[in-house]
C-alpha cells in the first residue's frame, strides 16, 4: 500500500471581493504532492500560481477573500480549519517559503544571521546563540564562502544569488518537510538560476523534503521538475510527469507556452520567439467553456460550448481540453517539443 501524499488540495476555489464585484481566482483546484518530489506550477502571471501557494499558507488577508469550496490536507491535517496558532507553527516550521523577490522579503535594517536565527529561535524555542550557530550551518549547507563572516551581512551588501541563498537557507532553517519556492530565480541570470536550481533540486535529495516550484519558463521545470500542473486563468489545464507533458503536450495553452521557449543549446536557429495572441479572459464573471478557447490555435465551435475536465491523456498524464488528440499530434514534430523532450 502507497504511502498518503504529504499535501493534497482538493476543490479549491477562491474569490475575491470588493466593490466592484468578485474576481474568481481559482476554480475547482486539486493537486497532491508526494513525500520528496518536485512538482512545479507553470503558468503566466495571474494564472493563479502564487495565490494558491499563498492559500496554502494562509497568507492571504482575511477580509475580501472566501473559498467557496476546498480542503488542504497537509499530512492529513485541513490547513483550511487549523488555528491561527496551529498555523503559526507550520508556517516556517513544518512549511517554508522562498519568495518571489529576496531584497523586499528581508528586514533591511537586521543582518541576514539575525534574521535567519530570529526564524529559529521562534520556531525551535532555543536560545540566541544556538539560533545563530544553527544560521551559520544553514549558510554552510547552501554553499555561501566564508559564512561566519557573512552572518553579519545585510541584505544590501549581498548580490541577488547570494541574497536567494540566504533566503533558501532562512526558508530551511527549521527542517520543513514541504518547501515552497515562488519564483525562485526571477531577476538572476542564467548562470545564477542554474546554480539556484541545481541547489534546491540537491537540498530536496539532501534532506528529503518535497517542493512546489512556481515559475512561468517550462525550461526551468525541464531542469528539475518530477511533475508539472500547467494553470490558466485560475483552473488547472493540464497535469502529468514532466516527461509525458514535454513529450506529448496536450493542451493548447501548454503548446503555446512551450513554443513560446528558445531551443535549448549553442545551435539555436530560431531568430523569433513564437507569441502566445490575445489577452488571458476576464475572471469577474463564470467561464463555462474553455477558458483557453479564445487564444487558442486549435479551437472549434465545441470548445466554446461547454467546460471541459481534466481526462487521461497517457499513463501519468491528464489534460482539460477536447482536442488532446489533435494537439499532441500537431506538436509530435515540433523542433521545440524534440529538443525538450
Amino acid at each position: 500500500m502507497s504511502a498518503p501524499p504529504l499535501l493534497k488540495v482538493e476543490n479549491l476555489s477562491l474569490r475575491f471581493t470588493g466593490k466592484t464585484g468578485s474576481l474568481h481566482a481559482l476554480s475547482d483546484v486539486s493537486f497532491h504532492v508526494e513525500k520528496g518530489e518536485i512538482l512545479s506550477f507553470v503558468g503566466e502571471s495571474g494564472c493563479g500560481k502564487s495565490v494558491t501557494a499563498m492559500s496554502i499558507l494562509r497568507l492571504l488577508p482575511r477580509s475580501g477573500v472566501s473559498y467557496p469550496t476546498g480542503r488542504i490536507l497537509f499530512d492529513g491535517a485541513d490547513l483550511r480549519t487549523a488555528s491561527e496558532r496551529q498555523m503559526q507553527r507550520i508556517r516556517g516550521g513544518r512549511i517554508g517559503m522562498i519568495f518571489q523577490d529576496p531584497m523586499t522579503s528581508f528586514t533591511p535594517v537586521h543582518t541576514v544571521g539575525m534574521q535567519i536565527a530570529e526564524t529559529v529561535a521562534q520556531h525551535r524555542g532555543v536560545s540566541h546563540g544556538q539560533a545563530l550557530k544553527r544560521a551559520r550551518q544553514m549558510l554552510d549547507l547552501v554553499r555561501i564562502p566564508d559564512a561566519a563572516r557573512r552572518l553579519g551581512a545585510y541584505p544590501h551588501e549581498l548580490s541577488g544569488g547570494m541574497r536567494q541563498r540566504v533566503m533558501i537557507a532562512m526558508a530551511l532553517a527549521c527542517d520543513p518537510e514541504l518547501l515552497i519556492a515562488d519564483e525562485p530565480t526571477t531577476a538572476l541570470d542564467v548562470t545564477v538560476q542554474a546554480e539556484i536550481l541545481a541547489l534546491i533540486d540537491d537540498l530536496r535529495r539532501e534532506l528529503g523534503m518535497s517542493v512546489i516550484l512556481i515559475t512561468h519558463d517550462l525550461g526551468v521545470v525541464a531542469q528539475v521538475a518530477d511533475r508539472v500542473m500547467v494553470m490558466y486563468a485560475g483552473r488547472i489545464v493540464e497535469e502529468g510527469c514532466i516527461e509525458d507533458v514535454l513529450a506529448r503536450p496536450s493542451h493548447g495553452y501548454t503548446a503555446g507556452l512551450l513554443t513560446a521557449l528558445p531551443l535549448p543549446g549553442p545551435h539555436n536557429h530560431r531568430t523569433r520567439l513564437a507569441e502566445i495572441p490575445g489577452a488571458v479572459p476576464r475572471l469577474d464573471r463564470e467561464i463555462d467553456a474553455c477558458v483557453y478557447a479564445e487564444r487558442c490555435a486549435f479551437a472549434e465551435a465545441r470548445c466554446r460550448s461547454g467546460l471541459p475536465s481534466l481526462a487521461p491523456a497517457g499513463a501519468s498524464h491528464r489534460a482539460a481540453c477536447v482536442r488532446a488528440d489533435a494537439v499532441a499530434a500537431a506538436m509530435a514534430g515540433n523542433d521545440i517539443v524534440r529538443a525538450w523532450a
